[in-house]
Order: structure tokens, then sequence, then C-alpha cells
């Protein structure tokens, strides 16, 4: 008797190891495919969103570009737009048309100092790569907002004659993350190549940087850890072999 309840007891605990062993392996996979599945839509949503001001920008290059071919240059019709243009867009922080001939910049809202836009990083940019071009995450210390800029050139008989852009308020991609969140298991982080945190399920991650080779590096970001921890937590960050299928584990308490 003591042999056969030792045997059936042992046959039930083998059991009951083996389906739990199974049942948390289905569900791990469960979880990882959930994840991975909300991953992409959240990159899909985001793509979607900076295609449209990508498609913004360049109607407002041609508009300028047929303005400029006018022999009499109406550049009040310039300023009406970039006006009526940032108005209409609470998440266009500033727009606005840089002459690289004169230097000027046509700006809503209006800046009370001078700047010869030819010193800027856009001017350098579209002298070396003259098309349509995403600036830069970063942290507007003034405002205290994360930013990015869209550029596009502007033509004149071939030449180069200027750009225009939009400085676009980044923390529409947080509401964006909030909605895929809603009625998921899931927590998304959206990070720039260069390891700032876009948007975050983590508090008050917004804005922080999270790549080691990067702390200190940026005027106005913190880290969101010390850089031993950063580069311990979040080492799939430099991960070079990294590809848009590989599974990468991160704990977060």
């Amino acid at each position: 008797m003591i042999y056969i309840s030792f045997a059936i007891v042992l046959a039930v605990g083998i059991t009951v190891v083996f389906s739990q062993w199974n049942v948390r392996n289905i569900l791990e996979e469960e979880n990882r495919q959930t994840s991975s599945d909300n991953a992409k839509n959240a990159v899909n949503q985001v793509s979607l969103g900076l295609l449209n001001y990508e498609s913004a920008i360049l109607q407002f290059s041609q508009v300028v570009e047929a303005i400029l071919t006018n022999e009499e240059k109406d550049y009040t019709q310039i300023d009406k737009i970039t006006k009526t243009l940032q108005e209409q867009n609470n998440d266009y922080l500033a727009v606005y048309f840089m002459d690289f001939k004169t230097g000027k910049l046509h700006v809503t809202p209006e800046i009370t100092y001078d700047w010869d836009v030819r010193d800027s990083q856009t001017f350098a940019k579209l002298n070396s790569n003259p098309n349509l071009q995403w600036m830069d995450i970063y942290l507007d210390t003034g405002v205290n907002q994360l930013m990015t800029s869209v550029i596009a050139p502007i033509f004149n008989n071939g030449e180069l004659v200027g750009a225009v852009g939009f400085d676009i308020d980044f923390s529409t991609i947080g509401s964006i993350r909030k909605s895929i969140e809603e009625g998921t298991s899931s927590k998304l982080m959206i990070v720039d190549p260069n390891g700032l945190i876009v948007s975050s399920f983590i508090e008050d991650g917004d804005g922080k940087n999270i790549n080691a080779d990067n702390s200190g590096k940026v005027e106005g970001v913190s880290d969101l850890l010390n850089p031993r921890e950063l580069a311990t937590e979040f080492s799939w960050l430099l991960n070079d072999s990294n590809t848009n299928n590989q599974i990468e584990q991160f704990n977060w308490a």
C-alpha cells in the first residue's frame, strides 16, 4: 500500500508539474506574440502619423515654390500661410520658411531676435542632402517639450533657395501609445535612435536618456538610471545584430 500510494502521489506530482510547465510555456508564447503584435501596431500607427506630416510639408513646399516663381515675390503671402498652418494644427509648434538667399526666417509664432538661417543645421543638412528630412528628436528646455522637425527643400529654376519646416510636438505620440495599451496587458516604450524616450509607460520617463553611451551628452536631458544601470538594463539598444523580429527580455518593476 505504501509503495502504491507513493507511486500514485509521484505520478500525480509529475502530471501537475508537467501541466504547469506546459501551460506556462503556452501563456509565455501567447504573451510574446501579443506583445510583438502590439509593438508592430504601434510602429504602423506612429509611421502613419509621420507620413501625414511628410505629405503636409511637401504640399507646403509646392505652394512656396509656386510663389517664388513669380517675378514679384510676395513674401507676405508666405507669412499668411505659415500663420494659418500653425493656427490650424495644435501639434505644429512652429511653421516656417527659411530664405537661403537673404538668410531671413519667416516663422509663426514670430521670433524677436535676428538670426541668419544659413548658420542653421537645416541649411547644412539640405545642402548636403536636398531632400525631405527628419531632424533628431530634442528637448526644448525653454518650453520643456519633446519635439522634432520635418524639413523640405525649396527650389527655384533647379537651384536650392530655401526650406520649409514644421516643429512638431512629440507628445502626440504619447496619445497613440496609450490608445494601443488600452484593453491589453502590454506596456509600450517608444525610443528614438539615440536612446531618448519619446513616450513610455515608465513614470516620469518621457524625455529621459536610456543609452549609456549618450549619458550627459545632450543638454537638458537627464538619464533614467545611472550610466552603469543603463548599460545593464538597456543593453539591447546597442545590439547591432537586433532585428525587427528579435525578442529581447526586459524587466521593469
